[in-house]
């Protein structure tokens, strides 16, 4: 019986493929319970079994939309009523996962806010960059999000006022590493926030644009939150105009 299910899925949407216009998600998708497929995936070996599960728990509550609105997968009758959709986390025909809230509303999205001013404390000089969300746990702590593309090394060179500098990123931590709770100041114990290190701050002048690159790739790992929302690019440019006292200051040791 299970198996007849993904194959009537298959074969249904095979038949009216022909028929598609496509359009932004959630068009041209499958929702099965609370997980949701680009319909390219179902044609996908790397997702097949996955989806095959996930059809398997979805109760009967199969839906695709390829275009013309949410019908059921079986019945083929139009979904008007959507109060019991639960939030679905629905992966597009790239494998980016998005999350959309409960009873077919809007996409949820993760945002952040890199800190307008270089902070400094315990020796440190520091910036932050602050989501929307929680950010789910990652062994690394996301340490490898720094571009260290520049130097081919640890540590990541800042453009300031579009120069090159000594100034550098040379180090990242994450407000919710249990591994480091001790080590971090309890204003960043929040899985929300991350914080850069930046080496030779003095060298920054007050009122200076810097510009960075974070990786966020499946190679080095994604900015997720715990509720499954990512952004998509493969490398977020951050540029930002930051206050900061510490120019020409003589680094603490």
């Amino acid at each position: 019986m299970r198996k007849r299910m993904m194959a009537v899925l298959i074969a249904s949407l095979t038949i009216l493929m022909g028929t598609v216009s496509f359009a932004e998600v959630p068009d041209n998708a499958v929702v099965l319970g609370d997980k949701a497929y680009a319909v390219e995936l179902l044609f996908s070996d790397d997702y097949t079994a996955q989806i095959q599960t996930d059809a398997n728990a979805a109760n009967g509550s199969l839906y695709y939309n390829l275009g013309a609105g949410w019908k059921n997968i079986f019945t083929n009758e139009e979904v008007i009523d959507f109060n019991s959709w639960p939030q679905i986390a629905y992966v597009d025909a790239s494998g980016i996962t998005h999350t959309y809230a409960a009873q077919n509303g809007e996409e949820a999205t993760l945002s952040y806010e890199i800190s307008d001013e270089i902070m400094f404390e315990e020796g440190y000089h520091y910036m932050t960059v602050t989501f929307n969300k929680d950010l789910l746990f990652r062994d690394d702590g996301y340490e490898d999000i720094v571009d260290d593309s520049l130097e081919g090394g640890t540590h990541q060179s800042l453009y300031v006022n579009g120069e090159l500098t000594e100034a550098e990123i040379g180090a990242v931590d994450w407000g919710g590493d249990p591994n480091k709770v001790d080590e971090l100041n309890p204003i960043y114990q929040d899985p929300k926030i991350i914080i850069l290190y930046i080496n030779s701050a003095s060298s920054i002048p007050d009122g200076a644009e810097i510009s960075f690159k974070f990786f966020d790739s499946d190679q080095y790992g994604r900015f997720i939150a715990e509720d499954g929302t990512q952004l998509t690019e493969d490398k977020l440019t951050v540029t930002k105009t930051v206050a900061n006292e510490y120019y020409e200051e003589m680094t603490p040791p």
